[in-house]
């Protein structure tokens, strides 16, 4: 599911996100009933604030293959990238988008602070963040490698760095939404 409490984080804690460009970092592959709404969330939510360009990243091949079929099947045009956000310098240009948006991601690679300053090389406006609020034990699933956890950003590793954050509470983890403004950088 969408997780909408989530998704409404971004706008609460930054109304004035516009744009027209988006990089959306990864993307499942997971398809079935409490799931399809997911797979679009960002499009729907950043279509309706008046993005008209949208671009995925996403590391894993078979989701690659599965994004294109999905978004195809929606009658829905995006731009899907097979490559590594840490080295996101190398796939775009400086400043291509006005907006990225890397949700449940950070998690994922060792070095988070190389990996942010990857993406925000190719961001102009806002770089929004999703994740668990520290780490979180998590392996591989799903056949896919890069999901395993392998660092625990958390709020204050994030407000260190100039991000807006709000912890989402959750019954299980919290999340949280962590925003930084690109405009001066």
């Amino acid at each position: 599911m969408s997780g909408k409490y989530r998704d409404n984080s971004i706008f609460e804690l930054c109304p004035e996100i516009r744009g027209k460009t988006l990089l959306y970092v990864g993307i499942s592959n997971l398809l079935n009933n409490k799931h399809a709404i997911y797979q679009k969330w960002f499009y729907d939510l950043f279509k309706s604030n008046g993005f008209s360009t949208f671009t995925i990243l996403e590391r894993f091949e078979p989701n690659v293959d599965f994004a294109r079929e999905y978004f195809k099947s929606q009658g829905i045009r995006i731009k899907i990238v097979c490559g590594d956000v840490q080295q996101a310098s190398r796939l775009f240009e400086s400043k291509e988008f006005d907006v990225t948006v890397w949700w449940h991601g950070p998690e994922h690679v060792e070095n988070v602070d190389a990996a942010l300053k990857e993406v925000a090389g190719v961001t102009r406006s806002y770089l929004i963040i999703g994740c668990p609020n520290g780490y979180r034990k998590h392996g591989a699933s799903y056949n896919n490698p890069y999901e395993a956890h392998l660092s625990g950003p958390d709020e204050k590793f994030f407000k260190e760095r100039g991000y807006i954050t709000k912890i989402v509470r959750r019954p299980v983890k919290d999340h949280l939404t962590a925003i930084k403004d690109l405009h001066g950088e």
